[in-house]
């Protein structure tokens, strides 16, 4: 599940609204599920999700989240 938001913030100029991009707020990630039915048996969770936090300008990772925690 891939996301992106766009950073920006509004700025009012005389009568009309501008939008002017902040970069330090985008942010870019991917939350990656997994369902294994039979980790029941060995008392694991079947669903599991991972959620990676990359820089929204270089790609670079920031965050490698336990998806299970997220809501």
């Amino acid at each position: 599940m891939p996301a992106y938001v766009l950073g920006g913030s509004e700025v009012r100029s005389g009568s009309d609204l501008d939008l002017t991009l902040n970069p330090d707020s985008a942010a870019l990630g991917a939350k990656l599920v997994t369902v294994f039915g039979g980790n029941a048996v060995r008392g694991l969770h079947s669903h599991l999700a991972s959620i990676v936090l990359l820089d929204p300008e270089t790609g670079a990772l920031l965050a490698l989240l336990d998806g299970r925690y997220i809501h």
